[in-house]
């Protein structure tokens, strides 16, 4: 590591090559090849990749069991070196879970380790206070302190005899000062901290690595007090004992170095410290600059190491635990909006908040751009898809196994397959890379698309486009109307997620008799609180003419239809009568609007497709003769309607085959049949077809479908509806289709009542194909036909407000031309007509 001065590359491909002897040494040792193993979760946990780590904790585990040494005889020395063996690799295995905030499960593996090993002698184990360490740590990130410090008092006991047990002694010490420290006893903590440092001092000088979690939680213990200069130099001074080249001052950035995970971490605590911390010799408006640059720096170092990770869910991680430091950055933007009122600062606090959801965003959007590009060879093609979709499954079922027992044999041999499927993606991905390569037109990288100017996005008169950042301390919202900019932080976080999460399970579910009027005027304060706080705030700077909503939602946001919020809880009397925000507004939704530019179909100049492919849901009989998933009779209803209406292909009971085999030859797809979201595991949200062999569409799928559609109707259950990821909204279905590059997509965000929507669809489609209306307008006014014509109960928003328009606001025909083209079609007119004029007075001149 001091050789390579901190180059995980390097030291990886000398694990890789240490490993390789090993394994051809003649006499062969198993406990070599387990001694190298062992390093490969130090190395990954350092640069932050904690899902190559797990896949090389759960190998070293399985190989460790493998290879323990028989022991007919029984003899105690043997039964101690196994246990040893065991218990060592499950501390590195449960230290890979506690470093991905599994603490329960790694709490589940330490107190195996501590049963194990309490009957023998500590001095037979050299790590043994370090399983109760592990315990401790484990139970504060829980919240359980008073179980955690008799653990973590046992693995002070340990004897400081070298400098080995000296740093051991000294992290011990800071794990009970952070657990002091979250009991609230913070002075009890901080002292702690200090008697680490001078423990640390007996046995090395600093710079030293040894030293970073000291300072660190000192850190933590100053900003906890908003002492934010004095936390600014602790975290300063944690980030120069990891990172020992790093001579510079204290405001300046250090460029140039490698970086680990704590590294970035320090980084990302300075940029929070700096946002807030007052410096004599520099003026706010400069702090605040030092601080933006920190954010943006290191938002580009991270970028550069997800490029490293070869699992998904290691670069969602990554994307998860920064956005703090997002947020200090537009926290650092307002300011500054607020003492100059430059919109500069509006447009910079947009693009990090932007920034914020791009990780795992831009590398699917990157997959399919590479995949949809016309000049691929199908067989690439085929290749991506199968790689795509056995890495899904089989990261869906790891996860799924790793929730039961993450010792068991079944998870040792998914965890070898997902693996490879990684390595097999990754090939199918650089495969593609290279035969693109080869022309000069290829396609280039969204990734650059991510650093363009933003405000150079129009806003068309009478629109309003809100984005929102969801931080851990405040809200933010950006608003934009054609002439005006509004920048609005909302500090009460917990409780707007409290109105959110009660305002949400109300509308999601039908209502209930008992208690009616309570729950009415329940839902009128909790829908007006979040219209006030969230959203009244943008709109008073909005023009008086604004009538149109664009919102691009965040986090939690992702799971609310912004039509039932309540612009005023003074007025009606009846679910049916009270003043929702869509009958003021009409509102479409979008994915962040820096990061959708792969739409197939533009403005409809597109004429790769044509016409309507409907397809409902007809249950199948299965083996006990009961429907696998149960009927949905008003699909059929919806289907029929649009037959009568609308020229197109109808597939009753159609099945994902079918779909996958016609859909690229349609413009409008329409999928009245079953939804199903799965809000635990991202990679099992899905449309359920027709039959009962491969009859579950999930995004990789799609991949291959080569979509044309403008418009995706999911007439389905939970179609908008996944898990919610910090930074990153809902890994729904829809979201799939969006990706893919269809433009517009009504989908649905909780289980809907099947007649109901059956002739909200009907009634939509007959005002957008016979009306001409857009497919926005034709949906909000579906949903107020159906208020008009409801009672107190039946106006209740779980029937009628459950479906969303997200992307582009689309017309019915792709012949129809956009405002742009009309307006020059009749700028066209009026200078013939101008022409026409001139040309008459010069000959009655003449």
């Amino acid at each position: 590591y001091s050789y390579t001065n901190g180059s995980q590359d390097t030291l990886i491909k000398y694990l890789d090559i240490r490993l390789t002897i090993a394994r051809n040494e003649k006499p062969y040792f198993a406990s070599e090849e387990l001694y190298i193993l062992q390093d490969y979760p130090d190395l990954y946990k350092s640069i932050g990749d904690f899902e190559q780590a797990l896949f090389y904790g759960i190998r070293a585990y399985k190989f460790a069991v493998e290879n323990l040494i028989e022991n007919p005889e029984q003899d105690i020395v043997t039964e101690i070196i196994n246990t040893r063996t065991l218990a060592f690799t499950t501390l590195k295995l449960a230290d890979v879970l506690y470093s991905k905030k599994e603490f329960e499960k790694s709490l589940e593996l330490a107190l195996q380790i501590i049963s194990m090993i309490d009957k023998y002698h500590p001095a037979n184990f050299p790590n043994y206070y370090a399983y109760y360490q592990l315990v401790g740590v484990n139970y504060v990130s829980l919240g359980q302190y008073e179980k955690a410090l008799p653990y973590l008092e046992r693995a002070a006991e340990i004897n400081v005899k070298n400098s080995e047990n000296g740093v051991f002694y000294a992290f011990t010490l800071v794990n009970m000062g952070n657990c002091y420290f979250q009991m609230g006893e913070e002075v009890v903590g901080l002292e702690y901290f200090r008697k680490s440092i001078a423990a640390l001092n007996k046995f090395m000088n600093p710079p030293s690595p040894d030293f970073y979690s000291a300072y660190d939680n000192i850190g933590n213990y100053y900003f906890s007090k908003s002492e934010y200069k004095q936390a600014l130099i602790n975290y300063d001074s944690a980030l120069r004992n990891n990172l020992n080249s790093y001579d510079l001052e204290v405001l300046d950035f250090p460029e140039g170095l490698n970086f680990s995970y704590k590294d970035f971490e320090a980084l990302r605590k300075k940029t929070s410290s700096l946002t807030n911390a007052e410096i004599d010799s520099l003026s706010k408006e400069e702090v605040l600059s030092i601080a933006k640059d920190f954010a943006f720096k290191t938002h580009e170092l991270l970028f550069e190491r997800r490029n490293a990770f070869l699992a998904t869910e290691g670069k969602l991680f990554l994307s998860q635990e920064f956005k703090s430091l997002y947020e200090s950055a537009i926290e650092s933007c307002y300011q500054m909006w607020k003492l100059t009122g430059d919109k500069k600062h509006f447009y910079d606090a947009l693009q990090f908040s932007r920034y914020s959801k791009a990780i795992l965003f831009l590398e699917q959007s990157e997959e399919l751009e590479l995949v949809n590009s016309n000049l691929l060879d199908q067989s690439l093609k085929q290749e991506f898809y199968l790689a795509k979709s056995e890495l899904d499954s089989l990261e869906g079922s790891f996860y799924s196994l790793m929730d039961n027992d993450i010792t068991s044999d079944s998870l040792s041999i998914i965890n070898d397959l997902v693996n490879e499927a990684r390595h097999d993606f990754q090939t199918a991905v650089d495969s593609i890379r290279l035969y693109l390569g080869q022309f000069d037109n290829a396609s280039s990288s969204v990734f650059a698309e991510l650093d363009q100017s933003i405000s150079t996005r129009k806003v068309d008169k009478g629109d309003g486009v809100i984005e929102y950042f969801y931080g851990e301390e405040a809200i933010y919202a950006f608003g934009q109307d054609n002439q005006n900019q509004s920048f609005v932080k909302i500090d009460q976080v917990d409780s707007v997620e409290l109105g959110l999460l009660h305002l949400v399970s109300s509308i999601s579910q039908p209502p209930e008799i008992e208690s009616f009027d309570v729950k009415l005027n329940t839902f009128k304060e909790q829908a007006s609180y979040v219209y006030k706080t969230l959203l009244k705030p943008v709109l008073e700077s909005f023009s008086d003419n604004t009538n149109h909503l664009v919102i691009i939602p965040d986090d939690y946001l992702s799971r609310l239809p912004f039509e039932v919020l309540v612009t005023s809880n003074e007025k009606g009397t009846s679910f049916s009568t009270l003043d929702y925000l869509i009958k003021d507004y009409s509102i479409q939704y979008e994915l962040s609007n820096a990061l959708v530019n792969n739409h197939n179909y533009k403005n409809g100049l597109d004429d790769k497709a044509s016409g309507l492919l409907g397809i409902s849901y007809k249950a199948s009989e299965v083996a006990n003769n009961r429907s696998a998933y149960g009927a949905l009779p008003g699909t059929e209803r919806e289907i029929n309607h649009l037959k009568a209406s609308v020229e197109g292909t109808y597939l009753l009971g159609g099945t994902k085959a079918e779909f996958l085999e016609n859909a690229r030859n349609y413009d409008v797809l329409h999928l009245a049949i079953h939804g199903e979201a799965d809000t635990v595991n991202k990679y099992q949200s899905s449309l359920i077809f027709s039959g009962t062999v491969d009859n579950q569409l999930q995004t990789s799928d799609l991949y291959l479908a080569g979509l044309n559609a403008r418009l995706a109707i999911l007439s389905a259950c939970e179609s908008g509806v996944g898990t919610i990821n910090r930074g990153e909204g809902a890994f729904s279905i829809a979201r799939g289709f969006s990706l893919v590059g269809v433009p517009s997509i009504v989908m649905s965000l909780w289980k809907v009542n099947d007649k109901i929507t059956s002739g909200l669809m009907v009634d939509m489609h007959s005002k957008f194909y016979k009306d001409g209306l857009s497919i926005n307008e034709s949906l909000r006014n579906a949903k107020l036909d159906y208020l008009k014509n409801s009672d107190t109960y039946t106006g209740h928003p779980y029937y009628w407000s459950a479906f969303i328009q997200l992307g582009d606001n689309i017309e019915s025909s792709k012949n129809n031309y956009s405002k742009y083209q009309y307006i020059a079609v009749f700028g066209t007119l009026l200078l013939i007509l101008a022409i026409a004029v001139m040309y008459k007075k010069r000959r009655r001149t003449k």
